[in-house]
């Protein structure tokens, strides 16, 4: 990452590499920032390097709270498509699909419809894909392997599904989480327990025959287009992994398998957005928002000052739904990015991956951001109007952050200051 360039000559900058290095460490953070940046720094230079200014002074904490913090619409893509190969996966999007209902107490109703189609086929235990295509078999039996990796909802109540066949050619990549496509009648319905991770669901001889030269032609990659999973009934979301769920076929002796290879969520609320308390503002996975905000800098509080390091701070509300219903799972809290918006409408991520939630913050720290907030410091102008938070797109889950947005732990630029006079 860019580290910006030096621009003091002090007897600090000047220094031997080591004895900067030790006047950096030995420099302590404001109150209650250390605890904030432990495991959650992405500025790759040692602390104290690229100082504007020289060594002299205490240290100073500056807390600089965000001029304005809101919500907007961003899509959120939940389109998938596995790439590579069965030793070297690769995954362009998530990593699995959803389906399901949950009724969370806190935070509303969900609907999800899972799409997925499906590439092959490949042999499995000696069978062969040339005899399983001959003209002289017929499909013996077929059946859907469903791989569960992620819940959220009542896991205590049963969830069920009806199968559909999906009856055109769909694009997943880039596919935002209202994106519905075509289906035909159900094929059959099953049921999903919180307990089981491996479903398998046989599918019924009207399905046999209707697929059966469909399956075993060499054309299957375009004339068959894989099947959406609907939720009927039930208090989950499922999330099934790709490409280990699969459909199996029979024909003969010969038995192949057909990966998951693209995939869709479809994620709707059902009835009202819940109402949360004065000064918080929801963030989910699964629909269409990110936190956006804007930053003034008191520079006045900067005068004679060098930055050491800055960072952005963003606090969560985890009372709200700390204590869930017996069997209620909302899984763990998503990771957030972190990305700069210039006049022109630009996006710059700023910084190097998503960051995780620790003790109820998530901190940001980064030679990019401590170049622009050095810019501003010095009477520059500011490269982004405005930051963006969003959860990153391969989440793939419904999880949710309740972000405080005023008072004292609103989210807040904060800045560790050395006196140079």
């Amino acid at each position: 990452m860019p580290v910006p360039a030096r621009l003091s000559t002090s007897p600090l900058a000047r220094a031997p590499r080591a004895a900067r290095l030790l006047a950096a460490l030995l420099v302590p953070l404001a109150a209650g920032w250390m605890t904030l940046t432990l495991g959650a720094c992405n500025d790759g230079d040692p602390v104290g390097l690229g100082l504007v200014g020289g060594e002299g002074g205490n240290p100073v904490g500056l807390r600089s709270p965000a001029a304005t913090v809101g919500v907007s619409r961003l899509p959120d893509l939940t389109g998938g498509e596995v790439l590579g190969t069965a030793t070297n996966l690769r995954y362009d999007g998530a990593q699995q699909f959803l389906a399901g209902r949950a009724d969370d107490p806190a935070l509303g109703t969900f609907e999800v419809t899972g799409y997925a189609d499906f590439g092959g086929p490949t042999a499995v235990g000696g069978g062969r894909v040339d005899s399983f295509r001959a003209t002289r078999r017929r499909l013996a039996s077929a059946e859907l392997v469903l791989s569960r990796q992620y819940a959220y909802g009542d896991t205590l109540r049963a969830t069920t599904y009806a199968l559909r066949p999906v009856t055109a050619e769909f694009v997943s990549t880039n596919a935002p989480s209202d994106t519905t496509f075509a289906t035909g009648p159900v094929i059959t319905t099953f049921t999903v327990a919180a307990r089981d991770t491996s479903i398998r669901v046989t599918l019924p001889p009207t399905f046999l025959a209707a697929n059966d030269t469909t399956l075993r032609s060499a054309k299957v990659g375009t004339s068959f287009h894989g099947f959406a999973l609907e939720p009927v009934s039930g208090g989950a979301v499922y999330g099934f992994a790709a490409p280990r769920s699969r459909l199996i076929a029979i024909a003969g002796a010969d038995t192949v398998q057909f990966a998951s290879i693209k995939f869709v969520s479809n994620v709707r609320r059902v009835g009202a957005a819940p109402v949360l308390p004065a000064g918080r503002l929801l963030l989910q996975d699964g629909l269409p928002a990110a936190l956006d905000l804007t930053l003034r800098l008191d520079t006045s509080k900067a005068r004679g000052q060098a930055l050491a390091r800055a960072g952005l701070v963003v606090t969560v509300d985890t009372l709200l739904y700390r204590t869930p219903p017996p069997g209620f799972t909302r899984g763990p809290a998503p990771d957030l990015e972190l990305v700069g918006i210039d006049k022109d409408g630009a996006e710059i991520p700023l910084f190097n991956g998503p960051t995780r939630l620790r003790a109820g913050r998530f901190v940001f720290l980064s030679a990019l951001l401590r170049a622009e907030f050095q810019r501003v410091l010095l009477g520059g102008t500011p490269t982004y109007v405005r930051y963006s938070l969003r959860v990153p797109r391969p989440a793939g889950t419904l999880g949710a952050l309740v972000v405080v947005s005023e008072g004292p732990d609103r989210p807040a630029a904060v800045l560790t200051l050395v006196g140079t006079d």
